[in-house]
């Protein structure tokens, strides 16, 4: 069995998901980096509203359960930096912004949403290698609402959502913004979806700064057409399409 890392560009195919035995999941999870506790907390939780039969919390492990057949949660997993899905090459923020800024299909709802890929994990779970990407969503908000969530004032708060690259779409051009951009005082991304007339303004928190963590996006913006956004690809393009 080959043991991917890091760096290895791993692509939506079958052999992806090649069925793993029982004892060979243990093999592939247990020499891997410890998954930090908050990101152990999202992928248990996605797993048990995803699939089943479900696993537990590694701090509720008894020897009552485990010699009844109750699977913990793996504690390991691998990290990707990128993997390839649909011929294209999608990236974690910090490997590559452009390949991280994609559309998604939100896992609870099915309705379409906009993030950054801010990691990426693969485990062997229940017989199959799974990977698990996990985003920084938009949410979208209209300007006056700012003032009145809770994002502002509580940093991080509910902005991680774990999803599978079968809810991946596509990638999304981006433009950042500085701080005073159309009168708003944080830097600002501009997401340039389909078409300039559904463009959004976002105040994400790794790109304005790192200690905010704000996940906002303000709506009802219009894009110049002479700004030059970032492609899908990571490039400055010189006309977006639909001008």
């Amino acid at each position: 069995m080959q043991i991917l890392n890091g760096r290895d560009r791993v692509a939506a195919n079958p052999e992806t998901f090649e069925a793993l035995s029982a004892g060979k999941d243990a093999a592939y999870n247990g020499s891997r980096p410890l998954l930090d506790a908050s990101t152990y907390n999202l992928l248990l939780n996605h797993w048990n509203w995803a699939y089943s039969p479900p696993y537990i919390h590694k701090s509720q492990q008894t020897y009552e359960l485990l010699d009844a057949g109750v699977q913990v949660y793996p504690t390991r997993a691998v990290r990707l930096s990128h993997f390839e899905h649909k011929t294209r090459l999608f990236s974690t923020f910090t490997n590559h912004h452009g390949n991280s800024s994609i559309s998604f299909r939100h896992p609870a709802t099915g309705y379409k949403d906009f993030g950054f890929i801010r990691d990426v994990w693969s485990q062997s779970l229940q017989g199959q290698r799974k990977i698990f990407v996990i985003v920084e969503p938009h949410v979208g908000l209209v300007p006056v609402d700012f003032g009145k969530t809770p994002y502002g004032t509580r940093p991080r708060f509910q902005c991680f959502l774990v999803i599978e690259m079968s809810h991946i779409i596509s990638h999304v051009p981006y433009l950042p913004r500085p701080a005073g951009t159309f009168g708003i005082d944080q830097a600002v991304t501009v997401l340039l979806p389909e078409h300039p007339t559904q463009s959004r303004m976002s105040t994400n928190a790794k790109l304005a700064t790192d200690e905010e963590g704000i996940c906002l996006t303000l709506l009802g913006f219009e894009v110049n057409p002479r700004l030059k956004p970032v492609d899908g690809q990571g490039r400055l393009r010189e006309k977006y399409e639909g001008y």
